[in-house]
């Protein structure tokens, strides 16, 4: 057996589980793997080798195979499913957590067939693969209790019913908040009184005494579950009142833009010169991946995808949740494509947070997620004059989460809708010539071209293997 020094190795999970960690090697290795404790490393090298592993492998588990490394005191080793695009749950939109619930409820109901149940009922062993769920926590598999543990049945509520309830409340808007600033923040009952008292007059309320009844509830009927019979009758009742919850959308600035457009990406005959440049673009670059930053419902990512077939994944990022979850819903059904709500202030931005008195630290998004070609189509003037962003730093950023190539758009200040922002002594810098001189730190400016209306431009950037070091000083345009 191959045995490995602990200097070889980085840790990546945060500790907090004591049958094993999540490491990869600090070398070109990109695998990723655990090590178990020696404690449960029969159960799981047994439960490896189990008839059922290859159903349950097709129901959602991360595949997984045991290696024949071995660490200096004799611990199983196991490697999982490389997942390219990492993500957590304070990046899903409010669609994508409620089928997140009924996907881990479904996962459990197999499991429990085979003899096995989650000691966890958290968010975070979930991750949208590709739009399709993965339960990745390896390790929270254990032998059937034939129960469920009240602990269990109170942290599903807390990860995912109680914000699925509050979507009622206020749109989410609530729960969006608090994630943003904390992302293991606990969703209690107590977060749900309280979103109530200050916003009854937006739901009903016997739907907010249902709520909290049905908690009870469920929280009741758990000390009486007894056997696999009544495991299954019991999570087939949760798994049915989440898919009768509703999510009401509230109003959006973006959600409904695309809607108005009479532009359909398979007739040529009704596109205009943006989308005459991006199909032209497309057609010029060796690309396998696209990110749309600030892509509302991606309706640009179909079109990249319609004029380069050899685009193989694509990932859209917007601040804008409505934007997410109706993309999301759209395009559930394919393969290749990820929605996820992500500010562009988020990129190179770790979040560090404490659980159980542990220091946790998730990966800004550009460590985790970036693509060959990274399109920021009508952006830009919203970061300078909305969020105070000076050209040097938006560049900065898309260095950060671009692999290849770049594709941004520069709307001027003789457009119709920055006349009204721009003043020559807030913003004396706000030209194209100013933008491409920052793009260039970072990129070379290879083509630029007529958007729509025509006194808009595309700007198509290359990234430079290596660039000028950024200087910190972030100053305000």
């Amino acid at each position: 057996m191959l045995k490995i020094n602990g200097d070889k190795i980085i840790y990546l999970s945060s500790g907090v589980d004591d049958a094993g960690k999540v490491f990869k090697f600090a070398d070109k290795d990109s695998n990723i793997y655990r090590i178990i404790n020696n404690k449960y490393s029969n159960f799981y090298s047994n439960f490896l080798s189990s008839p059922s592993i290859e159903n349950l492998f097709k129901c959602g588990l991360i595949k997984t195979k045991q290696t024949n490394l071995k660490v200096t005191n004799g611990e199983l080793i196991v490697k999982h499913e490389l997942i390219n695009y990492v993500n957590y749950p304070y990046e899903w939109s409010r669609e994508m957590l409620k089928d997140a619930a009924i996907f881990f409820l479904t996962f459990n109901l197999e499991l429990i067939k085979n003899g096995y149940f989650t000691k966890d009922a958290h968010s975070f062993n979930i991750i949208f693969v590709n739009n399709k769920l993965l339960f990745t926590d390896f390790t929270s598999i254990i032998s059937n209790p034939l129960g469920i543990p009240n602990s269990w049945i109170v942290e599903l509520y807390n990860s995912f019913i109680f914000p699925i309830m509050s979507f009622e409340i206020d749109n989410g808007k609530f729960y969006r908040e608090k994630i943003i600033k904390n992302p293991v923040w606990i969703f209690t009952k107590k977060d749900l009184f309280k979103l109530f008292l200050n916003r009854y007059h937006v739901v009903k309320i016997y739907r907010f005494l249902l709520f909290i009844l049905r908690y009870y509830i469920d929280v009741i009927i758990a000390n009486f579950v007894k056997s696999k019979k009544s495991q299954i009758q019991y999570l087939l009742r949760l798994k049915k009142n989440i898919s009768k919850m509703k999510i009401l959308y509230p109003k959006s600035t973006w959600g409904n833009y695309y809607d108005t457009q009479k532009i359909v990406i398979q007739e040529k005959k009704t596109w205009n010169q943006k989308q005459y440049a991006i199909c032209k673009i497309a057609n010029i670059l060796n690309i396998n991946s696209v990110l749309d930053l600030g892509g509302n419902t991606g309706f640009y990512l179909d079109l990249i995808r319609n004029c380069n077939h050899n685009i193989k994944n694509t990932i859209l990022f917007d601040s804008d949740e409505v934007c997410i979850d109706k993309a999301y819903l759209n395009r559930v059904k394919n393969k290749n494509i990820i929605n996820l709500v992500v500010d562009f202030k988020n990129i190179g931005k770790d979040l560090v947070c404490v659980y159980n008195n542990k220091k946790i630290t998730y990966e800004s998004i550009d460590k985790r997620i970036n693509a060959d070609l990274v399109m920021v189509l009508a952006l830009t003037h919203h970061l300078v004059f909305d969020q105070n962003y000076n050209f040097d730093y938006i560049s900065y950023k898309l260095s950060l989460i671009t692999k290849k190539y770049c594709i941004v758009e520069f709307v001027p200040k003789e457009d119709i809708y920055i006349k009204q922002w721009w003043t020559r002594e807030k913003y004396p810098n706000y030209n194209l010539k100013s933008f491409k001189k920052s793009l260039e730190k970072y990129f070379k400016v290879e083509a630029i071209y007529n958007s729509f209306p025509e006194i808009r431009k595309i700007l198509l950037c290359k990234k430079r293997r290596t660039y000028a070091k950024f200087k910190k000083n972030r100053s305000r345009l």
